[in-house]
């Protein structure tokens, strides 16, 4: 492969790519978000007995502020990808003290085979790092690792892989491929994590069609009878949902 870093399988982080006030606000409404507001867009976990969500999709049509991290997270996944794109997919996660984790996967795991290479940029909302229950990111990768029933990382594929966690404020960034193999831990802290992870892929590769709807049509399909509050294609949540 050729061009941008991160297409051929590097980690980039970049600090202070949005304000952090706007991030903190962000991070404030999501978990002011009732279960009877945002249908099947908000997933929730139990803690402790009480329901906490854990993820917002297309959290960019529901927040002035999302729509602000998109206008920036999609100059940068042009930077990147040396041209246009456009958005395919856009998840807020929250991670509350005790509360679940993530399974080592890799994203384009999870997506169409149609879909191609995709560009994932996270932006800190609150402090992301070890402590808070941070991603831990392995690069290097730029193909499609062995994968367990859950459609996880074996823990075989994973023996060789070198990961780290690089630690984000508010408003800083990180970009990473769907190859990019990527866990996290409990939140160790006792304050919610919060992570806005915009997905892009590059515009001339799927000009005439809307990726960003054809992808949540075909994720509907893909988890339906799987549980209302299974908010992955993958078993990659340690969480105990709200259904189960």
């Amino acid at each position: 492969m050729s061009g941008h870093p991160v297409l051929n399988a590097d980690v980039q982080v970049l600090r202070a790519v949005a304000q952090a006030d706007i991030c903190e606000l962000l991070a404030s409404e999501a978990l002011a978000v009732q279960r009877d507001t945002f249908g099947d867009r908000a997933y929730w976990e139990v803690i402790d007995g009480i329901p906490r969500i854990y993820r917002i999709e297309q959290f960019t049509e529901a927040f002035s502020e999302g729509q602000r991290l998109l206008i920036i997270a999609s100059s940068l996944a042009s930077d990147a990808f040396g041209g246009p794109v456009v958005p395919m997919k856009d998840k807020l996660n929250v991670k509350w003290p005790h509360g679940g984790g993530y399974r080592c996967h890799q994203d384009s795991r999870a997506y169409p085979p149609w879909m191609g290479t995709v560009l994932t940029v996270g932006i800190a909302l609150t402090s992301v790092d070890e402590r808070h229950g941070g991603l831990w990111l392995a690069a290097g990768v730029d193909r499609l690792l062995d994968s367990d029933a859950r459609g996880c990382v074996t823990a075989a594929a994973q023996s060789g892989l070198d990961f780290s966690c690089p630690a984000l404020a508010p408003g800083d960034g990180v970009l990473f491929s769907g190859y990019t193999p990527h866990y996290s831990g409990e939140n160790s802290s006792e304050v919610p994590r919060s992570l806005a992870l915009l997905t892009f892929v590059k515009a001339d590769a799927h000009a005439v069609e809307d990726v960003r709807s054809s992808y949540y049509r075909w994720r509907k399909d893909v988890l339906e009878g799987l549980g209302a509050q299974r908010a992955s294609e993958l078993d990659d949540f340690t969480g105990v949902l709200l259904d189960s």
